[in-house]
């Protein structure tokens, strides 16, 4: 038996202005039932991410549109794409709550959502994501506490939560993430209730908790 070829759509757009290239191409797309790539980033694409996103096939598992404009809330139905590895929509300028849904993406690997203007608390719908190595929430509003339930996530190579607006205790759970790499919290309100025991990360490299309220 043949293995399944990977279909790619990469596309970028060098001229004319933002209100030409809105997301319509997508549209069509999503008749390509083989396709399993999609890569838009760093195209003056502005607009909204439109909610037919969720129409793709289940074949769909990398979504890149990182620094493309984009702006206002992510649609719920990007959870629809259940078989998503990783979805990258850092450097724009999506705002809102992270939908709940994506907890429900169960296979993806990488979140990249850095550097936005996303608010509200972190769900613990994201705890759902036993398989994820990447979490970059970095440089948005996000608020309230970090979910405990983050340290259940053991495949956690990376944890960026930085420059947001948390004000929680940090979980003494994350220090039970052996095998993370790299943690940075910095930028935050955080505060500590408990030691930092970092003892059992074994694997840690960069660990960054400057300008918090740590005592």
């Amino acid at each position: 038996k043949k293995p399944k070829k990977s279909l790619k759509f990469q596309i970028n757009l060098i001229t004319g202005s933002a209100t030409d290239h809105e997301w319509s191409f997508l549209s069509s797309l999503t008749n390509c039932r083989n396709l399993n790539i999609i890569d838009v980033s760093g195209n003056p694409l502005s607009g909204v991410l439109p909610t037919y996103i969720g129409n793709f096939s289940k074949s769909l598992q990398y979504f890149y549109a990182s620094n493309c404009e984009l702006q206002g809330i992510i649609p719920m139905e990007i959870g629809n794409l259940s078989n998503m590895l990783v979805l990258e929509l850092g450097y724009n300028k999506s705002s809102g709550f992270i939908p709940t849904s994506i907890g429900g993406l169960r296979n993806l690997q990488s979140l990249g959502l850095s550097s936005n203007k996303l608010g509200g608390p972190i769900s613990e719908s994201l705890c759902d994501l036993e398989r994820l190595y990447n979490f970059l929430l970095g440089l948005n509003k996000l608020h309230g506490s970090i979910p405990s339930c983050l340290g259940n996530i053991t495949s956690l190579g990376y944890l960026f939560l930085y420059s947001n607006r948390l004000s929680s205790t940090i979980p003494s759970t994350l220090w039970n993430l052996k095998d993370i790499l790299q943690i940075d919290l910095s930028s935050n309100h955080l505060h500590n209730s408990h030691a930092i025991d970092v003892g059992n990360l074994r694997s840690l490299l960069k660990l960054n908790l400057s300008r918090n309220l740590l005592t």
